[in-house]
């Protein structure tokens, strides 16, 4: 029997959210991420990564470590130096913390708008881009009046 569109969503989804909670040995990390094991203890002792440790303190790498590493490495190709990698990695981190705060801050005062009148018009979601320009509309303002 052919599986419905919605069970394939729904296996697709466990899979994905599997694949999530993976952890990786060192070994496998550094494959996936296609690097030498050695290189994953250095950037550890750097400081740019940092591994979850077991009871035997053995190191296992999430997915979200393997995306960093691959970060590190086009950071790296690109000719920066680990600090700098460093550097660009914590203001990455700042941004989008950043980006969080102005989003609930956002949530906030147009929940206030809305409470304290509801004829005034929401605020825009912020988009997030590579460029940040910065500013924030209205709706109105958005709309041109």
């Amino acid at each position: 029997m052919k599986d419905s569109t919605h069970d394939v969503k729904r296996r697709e989804a466990k899979n994905e959210h599997a694949r999530d909670n993976q952890l990786y040995s060192i070994g496998a990390a550094a494959r996936v991420a296609g690097f030498h094991p050695q290189t994953l203890r250095w950037y550890e002792k750097k400081g740019l990564i940092k591994p979850i440790r077991t009871r035997g303190n053995a190191r296992r790498y999430t997915a979200g470590d393997i995306e960093l590493l691959s970060r590190i490495k086009t950071l790296s190709k690109r000719g920066m130096s680990l600090e700098a990698v460093r550097l660009v990695l914590s203001l990455e981190k700042e941004r989008q913390m950043l980006y969080e705060l102005v989003d609930a801050l956002r949530r906030e005062v147009s929940r206030l708008s809305s409470a304290s009148d509801p004829s005034s018009p929401p605020l825009r979601p912020h988009r997030r881009s590579t460029r940040h320009s910065g500013s924030y509309e209205t709706g109105a303002a958005a709309s041109g009046g």
